[in-house]
């Protein structure tokens, strides 16, 4: 089985809450991944003894290739450039959608040091500074504001 990296920083390492949204999803796909693994990857699940309940192992990966292997690193990322269209974001990569998460973050009024634990960032600074954006409309909306201001 392949290792992952170790994190960049302490502050990688956190608990996320988790949208019902997402949780959905994940577990959509761990019980797709369950009634796979009890056909073809009995090694990776657990059976109770006293209940006959299978589970997934807790070392088993979330993603897998379809032998239930921890996917390459890059895999995530070739599959997001051959499906992303599909999602109508061609062009974008799966980092820019991080980018994009935390100006939406923003934008909703989500406190920076919100943002920072959200990310993983040591200092809220390198959230704002680094990964929040403002566009035109944006400006425009600060100007209208000022204007209001000084009218």
């Amino acid at each position: 089985m392949r290792n992952l990296n170790p994190p960049k920083t302490k502050a990688s390492c956190r608990v996320l809450p988790m949208s019902d949204f997402a949780y959905d999803a994940l577990k959509a796909r761990y019980d797709s991944q369950l009634a796979f693994l009890k056909l073809y990857g009995q090694q990776l699940v657990d059976v109770d003894e006293k209940t006959g309940a299978v589970t997934i192992k807790p070392n088993a990966p979330v993603i897998s290739d379809r032998f239930g292997e921890r996917i390459h690193p890059s895999g995530l990322g070739h599959w997001w450039y051959k499906h992303r269209v599909d999602f109508g974001l061609d062009g974008f990569t799966l980092h820019e959608l991080r980018h994009t998460f935390l100006t939406l973050a923003a934008k909703s009024g989500v406190h920076p040091s919100v943002m920072q634990k959200l990310a993983g960032h040591s200092t809220a600074r390198i959230t704002m500074e680094v990964y929040t954006h403002a566009n035109m409309d944006d400006k425009r909306a600060a100007m209208s504001a000022l204007q209001a201001t000084f009218a």
